[in-house]
């Protein structure tokens, strides 16, 4: 069932919860995760010790990039990280996890952390995933206007993963910048990528604003048009929102629990510097054919799309040419200042403030 709210009603509850009830509400709605620590035979012979580390896994998500080459490459047992991925589906359920010690580094945009901090959980920026945004905003056909600005006025709702998340304050940065209200829209939880093509097939909404590979096989299938792609450069055909060009750079990261980072620092650095060697052969378009392999299985493109081979490439592609660990300080700054604006975050710290030490070395 489609769940629609104003923005503007929904944005009231959100201010006022607390940060004990939002925990509680999102144990209650599901996403709790289990799993055991990998036992020592994942890490390479010559280690004298295994390092267990929980990580967080989208299933079906191209987003699992960095972790997926780390795993299949064996920079995860090379650097002695008995690595588990734990299935667990939006940021809100993997904080819920992390908290109750089921989870170690959740996979998470910048904008997550600084609401968390102010909630009292110590968040730690570890190391980062992707340097662009992942979101793009696809429109029905007989939406898209002559213009782009005419186009958003036509929009009157929009499909996101879920109502207060990531997805939905990114895109009101398409509308804010061209001078629109957001709170003129009707945002729709339209779930994963199953229910998010479904809703804009069946007209359910005039428009998604998703990530992953759903955006790229929404426009295949013929869905709609996307007019707008922070996962690439800004043009004139590819209008990004100038708030989105300026937090580049640090777009999606890993982070933790400063507690287990300081009872496990040995483990934080070497689960960053595993991913660092997976960002580094990603990037090599010498692996480009392997990578495609790697992660045949595990991104999700319908079989029955007439060019799934080509779209699946080409959205393997795009991120694989943004993923960088470095942290950039002034990128994260960004984050932090745009989550104040969109989200209505109190807080008072710095990017510094929320990176763990070793990242900042």
């Amino acid at each position: 069932m489609f769940r629609a709210k104003k923005h503007h009603s929904r944005r009231i509850a959100l201010m006022t919860a607390s940060a004990a009830s939002v925990v509680l509400a999102v144990t209650a709605c599901g996403g709790a995760a289990t799993s055991a620590s990998a036992p020592a035979s994942d890490v390479d012979p010559g280690c004298e010790k295994a390092y267990p580390a929980k990580y967080q896994w989208y299933d079906g998500n191209i987003i699992n990039i960095q972790a997926a080459v780390a795993k299949e490459k064996g920079f995860f047992a090379k650097n002695c990280i008995a690595g588990t991925p734990v299935s667990i589906a939006s940021t809100p359920a993997s904080i819920t996890a992390m908290v109750g010690g089921q989870v170690d580094f959740i996979n998470t945009g910048p904008d997550n952390v600084p609401p968390a901090r102010a909630q009292g959980i110590d968040l730690k920026v570890v190391t980062n995933i992707l340097t662009r945004p992942i979101y793009s905003l696809v429109v029905l056909k007989d939406k898209v206007g002559a213009t782009y600005q005419e186009t958003l006025n036509n929009i009157k709702t929009v499909g996101v993963v879920a109502l207060g998340g990531s997805a939905e304050f990114h895109s009101h940065t398409n509308f804010q910048d061209a001078g629109i209200d957001p709170g003129t829209k009707t945002f729709v939880a339209l779930g994963q990528t199953s229910t998010m093509l479904a809703g804009l097939e069946n007209k359910k909404v005039d428009a998604v604003y998703f990530y992953g590979t759903a955006q790229d096989v929404a426009v295949a299938k013929g869905f709609g048009i996307m007019i707008s792609d922070s996962r690439k450069p800004a043009t004139n055909e590819n209008p990004v929102p100038k708030t989105l060009q300026g937090v580049g750079k640090t777009s999606l990261l890993w982070a933790a629990q400063g507690s287990f980072l300081q009872k496990n620092p040995e483990t934080g650095k070497r689960f960053q510097a595993a991913l660092d060697e997976a960002s580094v052969w990603i990037r090599d378009p010498k692996n480009r054919e392997e990578l495609y392999k790697i992660l045949r299985n595990q991104v999700s493109v319908p079989a029955d799309l007439a060019n799934a081979d080509e779209v699946y490439k080409a959205s393997v592609d795009i991120y694989a040419q943004n993923v960088d660990t470095k942290v950039d300080l002034t990128a994260l700054q960004a984050y932090v200042d745009f989550t104040v604006k969109t989200r209505g975050t109190k807080i008072t710290e710095q990017a510094k403030d929320m990176v763990w030490s070793e990242t900042v070395k």
